[in-house]
């Protein structure tokens, strides 16, 4: 059954992370968990109670080159179909970069767009930029509310790439309008009392903190991108061989392949055993590799969160972050299963009950935790050609994981029913051939 559980665990685990993520709506409001934990909120009026601010932006790192943004704002009138957020550098949004979300229309999304004195244009490239640099996450449009989320990469790539670049000290416009049927957004009131003004942000911000730790620097490798993206996808393929193939196959053996050929040993070892050690040696071993192989295409730098006062931070922020510490751990476990073997005391001995259970218990354990990992680079990373298939996939894999456990499951009960019934015949049979029938007259 710990199987199954894993199974059951895993499906729910992606069910309940894949539903919110394919999705375009919402239907909540801003979330004030994690403010001052994991993400940066900033908000109007200053020091305002949650269910009094009116004025809400929220910013955290997602990865080493994106943020996260959260754009909540009160409105006065339905009619209002977009909120955006407006990145100055001199406190006056001329010639300065919008980003956007629309709730209604053919253009219902997340878009780019930049002010050309008091008129926003879209530049002419605009599917190039927002393709590459901004990712719709999560769009609701409340009675008197509008509420967005969206990624959108520091250092914008393509050309005029630099003008949507979040470079330098940056004040946050927040601003609420309407977008025509040509995408274009109407002049918001110029009332400063009005609050359908742009809400100004006191606080001035700059995100190229998160690129590298180092302003104005871009993260480097010492491996041609093309050649990293690669290595990194070898990674992957390795490690769902290893623990989806290699590894599960040797747990089934040693689970259900024991009541098989009891009267054969291959050079004295069992059948059952020689699958379950050979497939789980070689199983950790492409395990290593694939471990081996990210540090290298990483220059051998840790992703995952450091063990001082930023880790849960660090653990929340990232999307790597915590993939990576799960998938050390399941790497770590998994090491020390062959490891320990070679150590166990004889099958006869006092403390070879401890031993099974430790082995039966870490080797569970690694694998629940390398599924879970799995799962989150299914959900997190952009490394697949369709995300899509690939949570098919492995929501498929857990399925029939659940159903070949279930039937196995039954089945050794099944024979180890038929067997202690057919032992009892035996031992019947045999009581009876003992009876000498000459002695009895009929």
């Amino acid at each position: 059954m710990e199987l199954q559980f894993y199974c059951v665990a895993v499906v729910w685990g992606l069910l309940a992370i894949a539903l919110p993520i394919q999705g375009d709506n919402y239907s909540f409001g801003f979330d004030f968990m994690g403010c001052g934990y994991y993400k940066q909120c900033y908000v109007l009026p200053p020091d305002c109670q949650q269910s009094e601010c009116s004025h809400i932006i929220a910013t955290y790192v997602t990865e080493d080159e994106w943020i996260n943004f959260e754009l909540f704002e009160k409105i006065s009138d339905p009619k209002f179909n977009t909120i955006g957020i407006g990145f100055s550098k001199d406190n006056l949004m001329g010639d300065e970069m919008v980003t956007y979300c629309l709730f209604d229309g053919e253009g219902r999304g997340v878009h780019l767009s930049y002010n050309e004195g008091k008129t926003n244009v879209r530049p002419e490239n605009w599917r190039e930029l927002e393709g590459n640099n901004i990712r719709n996450l999560a769009a609701y449009r409340g009675d008197d509310f509008l509420y967005c989320k969206f990624r959108q990469r520091i250092l914008a790539e393509g050309e005029n790439g630099e003008k949507f670049s979040l470079v330098g000290n940056i004040t946050m416009f927040l601003m609420h309008s309407v977008v025509d049927e040509n995408w274009n957004i109407q002049i918001h009131s110029l009332d400063r009392e009005s609050e359908d003004f742009p809400h100004v942000f006191p606080n001035v911000v700059n995100f190229t903190w998160a690129i590298n730790r180092n302003p104005e620097v871009e993260i480097e490798y010492s491996l041609p991108r093309e050649i990293r993206r690669q290595l990194l996808l070898l990674h992957g393929c390795l490690m769902v061989t290893g623990w989806m193939f290699l590894i599960a196959v040797g747990i089934s053996a040693s689970r259900y392949l024991k009541i098989f050929h009891k009267d054969k040993k291959p050079h004295g070892i069992a059948p059952w055993f020689q699958i379950h050690r050979g497939f789980n040696v070689a199983g950790v071993i492409l395990i290593v590799m694939a471990t081996a192989i990210v540090f290298f295409a990483n220059d051998f730098r840790w992703s995952g969160p450091l063990f001082d006062e930023s880790f849960y931070r660090s653990i929340a922020s990232t999307r790597s972050s915590l993939h990576s510490l799960t998938g050390i751990v399941a790497v770590a476990m998994a090491l020390l299963q062959p490891i320990g073997a070679l150590f166990r005391c004889h099958p006869r001995h006092n403390y070879r009950k401890i031993f099974n259970v430790l082995h039966h218990t870490v080797g569970k354990v690694s694998f629940g935790v390398a599924m879970f990992s799995l799962m989150l680079a299914v959900l997190l990373f952009r490394v697949w050609y369709s995300r899509g298939f690939a949570i098919i996939t492995l929501l498929a894999y857990c399925g029939t994981g659940f159903l070949y456990v279930t039937v196995s499951d039954r089945y050794i009960r099944l024979y180890s029913q038929f067997s202690a019934v057919t032992l009892d015949d035996c031992w019947l049979s045999s009581k009876l051939s003992n009876i000498d029938l000459g002695a009895w007259k009929f």
